[in-house]
C-alpha cells in the first residue's frame, strides 16, 4: 500500500529544510507532502489551513502526519480533530506559553490558548510521540499535557540528529492501522 506522508515543519523551518528532505528521501516509494506553514500567521488562519489539508488528505491513501516542534502542535490537532495517524517529534503543545519568545501579537497567544483548551479531552489514536531528552526548547511537561509516555530520544536536543527511531516508526505505520474504508 502506498501512503501519503505529510510533514508539518516547525517555526523557522520550511518544506525544503533538512528534516523534511530526510523524511522525503527515506520513503522514495511513498507520496510526500510538505506544506509551507507561516507560523507567524494568526492561529485561526493556520487552523483553517490544517482543516483544508485534512479534507484534501481524505482523497489520499493512508495519510501519515509527521509534525515537529510548532508543526507538532498542528500534527496533534490533526490527530485529535481528524483522527489521522501521526508521529510527533518534540511537539510544541503549549504555544500560548512557548511562543512568547517570537513576540507574536497578543491575540495570537489568546487564540492558541483557546485551541489548547479545546483539544483537552479529545481522543488521540494512532499517535507516536518522541521527545529529545536534551530538548531545551519544548519542555517535557508541555508534552505531558496530552501524552504521558513519549519515547525518549536519549542525548537528542530540539533539532534531532539521529532520526532513525522516527523513520522506523513511520515505516511501521505505512499500510497499517487504522484502515479507512
Amino acid at each position: 500500500m502506498k501512503s501519503t506522508i505529510v510533514y508539518l515543519h516547525g517555526y523557522g523551518s520550511s518544506p525544503e529544510g533538512d528534516t523534511a528532505q530526510h523524511i522525503k528521501n527515506s520513503f522514495p516509494g511513498q507520496k510526500f507532502i510538505a506544506p509551507a506553514i507561516d507560523h507567524n500567521q494568526h492561529p485561526d488562519v493556520l487552523k483553517k489551513q490544517m482543516d483544508n489539508l485534512a479534507k484534501r488528505l481524505k482523497k489520499h491513501d493512508d495519510p501519515i502526519i509527521v509534525g515537529s516542534s510548532a508543526g507538532g502542535f498542528w500534527g496533534d490537532y490533526m490527530a485529535a480533530k481528524h483522527g489521522i495517524k501521526t508521529v510527533l517529534v518534540n511537539p510544541s503543545l503549549k504555544p500560548s506559553a512557548n511562543y512568547k519568545k517570537y513576540n507574536l501579537p497578543k491575540e495570537h497567544y489568546a487564540a492558541y490558548k483557546k485551541l489548547e483548551d479545546a483539544s483537552v479531552g479529545h481522543a488521540r489514536h494512532h499517535v507516536v510521540v518522541f521527545h529529545g531528552t536534551e530538548d531545551t526548547v519544548v519542555p517535557r511537561e508541555h508534552i505531558h499535557t496530552h501524552y504521558k509516555n513519549p519515547i525518549d530520544l536519549h542525548g537528542e536536543g530540539h533539532r534531532v540528529v539521529n532520526f532513525t527511531p522516527v523513520i522506523n516508526t513511520i515505516n511501521k505505520m505505512i499500510g497499517n492501522f487504522p484502515e479507512h474504508h
